[in-house]
């Protein structure tokens, strides 16, 4: 069967209007994924960047936390549609141990393998990662 691979980004009625978009077709095993660098260097103080899930943005814990401390070190604001939370520059020492506690679940989320061998293989996500920049 022959056709197109489509991909899907739904944005509820929550108030946000994206101003741009940047899809990554790649897998989140590191964070060498040119549409996120192309957001790294797009997003300026005041931005927001609205992320579905953490996993979206970054599945290793020191990674995650790098671009978190990098975009919030602009003066840019993350939101994480599925966990509820917002990281920003003046974040909070309760909202950097959520951060930890969040991203440490993240990095060991993962599946034993069938073969007993103990060693975590990652958990079956889409390849499609979205980021969106946006004013709320």
């Amino acid at each position: 069967m022959t056709g197109q691979v489509v991909g899907y980004v739904r944005v509820s009625t929550l108030g946000i209007q994206l101003h741009r978009t940047f899809t990554d077709y790649a897998s989140g095993k590191d964070t060498d994924r040119p549409e996120l660098a192309q957001m790294v260097a797009y997003v300026r103080e005041g931005d927001t960047v609205v992320v579905n899930s953490m996993d979206r943005l970054a599945r290793k814990f020191e990674d995650l936390r790098r671009l978190v401390r990098e975009l919030t070190g602009k003066g840019v604001r993350i939101q994480f549609l599925k966990a509820g939370l917002t990281f920003t520059a003046e974040a909070s020492p309760m909202s950097q141990l959520l951060l930890n506690v969040m991203a440490r679940l993240l990095s060991s989320s993962g599946r034993r393998s069938a073969s007993g061998s103990g060693k975590v293989s990652p958990s079956r996500n889409p390849k499609v990662s979205t980021w969106a920049v946006g004013a709320c």
